[in-house]
């Protein structure tokens, strides 16, 4: 291989015509790490640009058949966009498109599903990102401190009691029987184990035959407590009887139609054949303050025996709690005898004034969201049974998703009215102080009282 070293090489006349390299099909080459430098760069028809030197971020484009100019790089965010005349490219700050609020849709859509948990008697189950309880059981309850689900499917603060006062459920006198005579005979006597004596009256038969009798109603202490009746057997001639029915009214029907009772003949076989000796007592309590819709039972041998478990006396289907409020509560009697006379029961009645809680709270067991969750709102159902709750301040919601670990309070606001006497309260999406994937929610309530009194009927929390 030969080699010639120059410095310059010019056209062999001197003039500017184009000095030639090589001929057609000959290969130029330039070794590794040999720079070939053109001080106006190398023309488009030559493969080049005709640019000597770039900005980062610059783009090329054509002005022309034969040349290529340089687009200064944008600012950030800036789309690259067509001018007017479509002939060159430019950068454009393109506002970003508007966003939709879902914050409605979701809400209706928690209204929908809490609806639907009411007709279908749901237990609280899961959609997608979203938990949805009515309290058809207490289930979906994980912790209640100073409340309680209520058998009519609802929460509300539960109460405190007061001491005791005994009184006479009735008056002398106060006999409505068809063949039946009863004596009523009043003094004191130790109803418990302690011989303390309180006030009771005593229910004779004097004839046989069956009919039934209504007693007094309760005008000095009204619903707003716990009533207790304990009712024992004196004396009984009979092998199988008498049949003895003892409990509590509505006032609007004081003669017939026993709602609520314990008794002897009925719906519990055990509490029938267990309760016909001398000295046994059975004792049935109504708290309307803590569940007016549900009346407990119990039974014992003697007063000092313990008493046993419930025994299972429930309200007749017709009782309608809410006549109460307005009409009171009645203490009524229903009686047979079979075949003998000369047979007593006793009656003791106490009332215990009961105080609502003025502040609670409900928190939900956890659910899984599918990822972590940085935002969530609250839609509640909810009722004012008694005065009118004030949104975020007697009726407050919270959602977490680290399983309860931080709360973050949600703004409530008057919804839709959900059925007749339940109302909605709903919020928009909050951000959440820790994201997380397990869901809970909170209700708090405050400023409870005897006229004061709110009801949570469901809740769903959405994320």
């Amino acid at each position: 291989m030969s080699e010639v070293k120059v410095d310059k090489i010019s056209p062999a006349d001197g003039s500017a015509n184009t000095t030639q390299i090589g001929d057609s099909g000959d290969t130029i080459s330039l070794p590794s790490g040999v720079t070939l430098t053109v001080a106006s760069g190398l023309g488009v028809a030559s493969g080049g640009t005709g640019l000597t030197g770039f900005t980062a971020g610059d783009l090329l484009y054509a002005s022309g058949a034969t040349t290529l100019v340089k687009l200064a790089k944008g600012t950030a965010g800036q789309t690259l966009q067509m001018n007017g005349g479509a002939s060159a490219p430019t950068w454009t700050t393109v506002a970003p498109p508007a966003t939709t609020d879902l914050n409605p849709l979701t809400k209706a859509v928690a209204i929908l599903a809490l609806r639907d948990s009411v007709t279908e008697n749901l237990n609280a189950y899961n959609l997608n990102n979203s938990f949805i309880d009515t309290f058809q059981d207490s289930s979906g309850i994980g912790t209640a401190t100073n409340t309680a689900r209520q058998v009519g499917e609802f929460v509300k603060c539960t109460p405190t009691y007061g001491s005791a006062t005994y009184y006479r459920p009735h008056t002398a006198g106060q006999d409505n029987g068809a063949t039946l005579t009863f004596t009523n005979t009043t003094g004191s006597g130790a109803y418990d184990s302690g011989g303390t004596s309180y006030a009771y009256a005593d229910w004779t038969t004097s004839a046989t035959g069956s009919g039934w009798w209504a007693l007094d109603a309760d005008t000095t202490y009204q619903n707003g407590g716990r009533h207790t009746i304990i009712q024992e057997i004196i004396t009984n001639n009979t092998s199988s009887g008498p049949n003895w029915r003892y409990g509590f009214n509505k006032n609007d029907n004081v003669n017939t139609n026993y709602p609520m009772n314990a008794k002897w003949a009925g719906a519990s076989a055990s509490f029938n054949s267990g309760f016909r000796g001398v000295g046994k007592q059975c004792k049935i309590i109504y708290d309307p303050a803590s569940d007016e819709n549900t009346i407990t039972s119990f039974k014992r041998d003697s007063n000092s025996d313990s008493w046993g478990s419930d025994q299972g006396m429930t309200k007749n289907a017709s009782w309608d709690s809410t006549t109460l409020t307005s009409t009171g509560l009645y203490h009524a009697g229903q009686g047979w005898i079979d075949g003998g006379t000369n047979w007593t029961i006793r009656i003791w009645a106490y009332y215990e004034a009961a105080t609502p809680s003025a502040t609670g709270s409900l928190i939900s067991t956890a659910s899984t969201a599918s990822g972590t969750v940085s935002s969530a709102s609250l839609v509640l159902t909810y009722a004012d049974n008694a005065g009118t709750a004030t949104l975020n301040t007697d009726l407050k919601g919270y959602v977490s998703a680290d399983n309860g670990s931080n709360w973050t309070q949600v703004t409530l606001s008057a919804g839709p009215t959900f059925s007749t006497g339940i109302k909605v309260a709903v919020s928009d999406k909050v951000t959440i102080s820790n994201t997380g994937t397990q869901m809970k929610y909170k209700v708090e309530w405050a400023n409870q009282s005897g006229t004061k009194e709110t009801r949570l009927d469901g809740a769903s929390l959405n994320y």
